[in-house]
């Protein structure tokens, strides 16, 4: 980039962090506006994220979309990935709507977008992280990638992008920036789930609420993929517009 610079084929920004093309400083502008208006949406979706963390069938906590790109603008919904432990998905699912409607920010299901509430648009079980064939496009893999941790349990986000190696296969230079997060720290399970009360919900709990769930969704109002191992929720699915486009 530094004789791309030196030629004035590339400008930067002040700190000489971010760079553009000439004709284009208005990117920075932009850029810094949403970034502010991403850390505002990470900070009201802080405590519930706080909250998941108590709960013991959840693995890993992060943001996608917009959110995770501090890209955001102010209309923009705060999208959530969660991976559960193996065979408590619809638990987990269960009890994090159910915490988001408490807190007054779940995004309601008529709607495609609602300003700084929670979109809980993707979950996955333990036991199959792995994105189905049909989803393996470019779009999907950057967002696998930009996805950003927010806390784990068991090493999952190392687990989840071994599960995903095929993602590299697009951005092969992505790899030095996911073993950032890989190196992430577990949360102390121990410290966060002793005492706490939970009620140990096996296998007829999850069975219950799989039912209870699914009648719920019954007409879906969104484009849905549920499965055994996982969940796909989007409203208003910008990867069929990307489709439609190229």
């Amino acid at each position: 980039f530094s004789k791309l610079i030196m030629d004035k084929r590339l400008i930067t920004d002040a700190y000489g962090t971010r760079v553009t093309l000439p004709g284009y400083p208005s990117f920075f502008s932009i850029h810094n506006r949403r970034s502010k208006i991403s850390e505002l949406k990470k900070k009201k979706a802080a405590f519930f994220i706080h909250l998941l963390s108590y709960f013991p069938w959840i693995q890993l906590v992060g943001y996608s979309g917009s959110v995770s790109m501090d890209n955001a603008v102010e209309a923009d919904d705060i999208d959530i990935f969660i991976i559960t432990k193996s065979h408590r998905m619809w638990t987990a699912r269960f009890f994090a709507v159910l915490t988001a409607w408490v807190l007054r920010i779940k995004r309601p299901r008529s709607v495609n977008h609602s300003t700084d509430t929670v979109c809980l648009n993707l979950f996955f079980d333990e036991s199959n992280m792995r994105v189905p064939v049909v989803k393996q496009t470019k779009y999907v893999a950057h967002e696998v990638l930009q996805m950003k941790v927010l806390f784990q349990k068991d090493r999952a986000y190392s687990r989840f992008i071994a599960s995903n190696d095929w993602v590299f296969s697009f951005y092969p230079n992505a790899i030095a920036a996911s073993t950032e997060q890989t190196g992430m720290k577990d949360i102390d399970i121990k410290s966060v789930c002793a005492g706490r009360g939970f009620i140990p919900f096996g296998q007829i709990g999850e069975w219950f609420l799989h039912v209870i769930q699914r009648i719920i969704m019954k007409k879906p109002r969104t484009k849905e993929r549920v499965g055994k191992t996982q969940l796909w929720f989007f409203p208003d699915d910008f990867e069929d517009k990307i489709r439609k486009i190229y």
